[in-house]
């Protein structure tokens, strides 16, 4: 059976109509509404090839450092067709049926690898699968390659709003220079498929690099990690992270940070008129339309913040000895940005781990919980939802496996579900569902 057949077979349960779709900011006050020109802006035409940082550096396919032509790399026009070459990209595995994965749940994608790479709003699903970005039409069903470039490191942050998808990809190459580093933040209109580059960064590899590689998109801005490495070679490389936000109407790029060197920063969220993103030792916000930033150093490390704008949630360490990549118990806190209160979501008879991914939305938190795993299935979690409203936690999801990296929308959850994660999740088969949302 093909890919697309497989997939068509499974994806029946479409046939019974989905929400219609809404963007994820409401319908009123978009950020369109605050455009950098003062109005609505149309989105950027397709850079043309010579519009590149290529070419500023002279780069034209010539001989590579070891005296071998780099073959497939013309540097033009193909270079910026985020489809050339997909044919020959190796084959992403064949679609598979796995076991329901619960009540009021429902598989909209196979072979989400890696996982938690995926990003969705209420009408589209795209996620990374082998060498692909594939996107889903949630009203229809059907199923199409969003990115596929054979030398491309596939797509390391995906963002979806509304109709608008944005990717971050990147690769080094050889010339005749020695290897160049190319990133790029790429933006896709799903309903017209028309692409185009919102920004890139070429530079000499090792000795200077950057890429992003994390992002969050709300309506037309994304947020996003940029990673530069300078040195000449590993020995004496020096790493920092910034952030930053981008327009992908007109590719305008705003500096988050400035933290000086070296640094690391990192899980950007957008919502609103806010950025939030961690330091690991602390929850910082940055407002767009004042250019400040917000937030104090806290006891203890503070990772994983989102945010829709009113409110940012965060896992917390401050309640427990140890700190970010030593393991222990972790807390969820939220921060409202309107009263400036900080409320403390978790209790200290439950807990979460470093991984439980939290997302919000409105009303609604939600995370992934290792409460009920066993010694027979020690990498087993659910899903667990607490709301704004009642002050009160509800488990989300029942199935075998593991559920992680929820994504939160108006009409339900996404989530990554490893049904069979023993002994190694991470080499297990995934698929990307959808929990509806439980009456509170």
């Amino acid at each position: 059976m093909s890919r697309s057949a497989g997939i068509a077979a499974a994806l029946c349960v479409f046939a019974a109509g989905c929400p219609s779709a809404a963007t994820r900011d409401g319908d009123a006050d978009t950020d369109a509404d605050r455009a950098t020109d003062g109005g609505d802006a149309e989105a950027p035409e397709t850079p043309e090839a010579t519009d590149s940082l290529l070419d500023d550096l002279g780069v034209d396919g010539g001989e590579g450092d070891a005296g071998e032509d780099a073959e497939g790399w013309d540097f033009g026009a193909d270079l910026w067709d985020p489809m050339r070459d997909c044919d020959a990209a190796p084959a992403d595995p064949l679609a598979w049926v796995a076991p329901p994965c619960g009540d009021g749940c429902r598989q909209v994608a196979f072979a989400a690898q890696p996982r938690g790479q995926f990003a969705a709003s209420e009408r589209w699903l795209a996620y990374r699968a082998a060498h692909r970005t594939w996107m889903v039409n949630l009203d229809s069903g059907d199923e199409a390659v969003l990115f596929c470039h054979p030398e491309f490191v596939g797509s390391y942050g995906i963002g979806v709003d509304g109709d608008a998808a944005v990717l971050a990809i990147g690769t080094d190459f050889p010339t005749d220079l020695g290897h160049v580093a190319y990133g790029a933040l790429w933006a896709t209109d799903l309903v017209s498929l028309r692409q185009w580059a919102v920004a890139d960064w070429v530079n000499p590899y090792p000795a200077q690099w950057a890429a992003p590689f994390q992002l969050a998109q709300y309506s037309n801005r994304v947020a996003l990690t940029v990673l530069q490495i300078r040195g000449d070679d590993p020995s004496s490389w020096v790493q920092r992270i910034d952030v930053l936000t981008a327009d992908i109407r007109t590719g305008l790029t705003t500096p988050v940070t400035d933290l000086g060197w070296p640094c690391c920063l990192g899980w950007p969220d957008i919502g609103g008129n806010w950025v939030v993103y961690s330091t690991t030792d602390a929850v910082r916000a940055y407002d767009i339309e004042r250019g400040v930033t917000i937030g104090a150093d806290i006891v203890g490390d503070q990772i994983w913040p989102r945010t829709d704008g009113v409110n940012v949630i965060w896992i917390d360490h401050r309640n427990y000895p140890g700190g970010y990549g030593r393991g222990g118990s972790w807390d969820i806190y939220s921060y409202n940005f309107v009263s400036e209160a900080e409320r403390r979501i978790t209790t200290p008879a439950t807990p979460v781990a470093e991984d439980a991914e939290p997302d919000m939305l409105g009303d609604i938190v939600v995370w992934s919980d290792r409460r009920n795993a066993t010694p027979e299935e020690p990498h087993h979690s659910d899903l667990f939802l607490w709301r704004y409203s009642t002050g009160s936690e509800q488990q989300l999801t029942f199935a075998a496996g593991a559920a992680r990296s929820p994504k939160v929308t108006s009409d339900g959850v996404f989530f990554d579900w490893v049904p069979n994660p023993e002994p190694d999740p991470y080499l297990a088969d995934h698929a990307i569902c959808k929990q509806d949302l439980p009456p509170p």
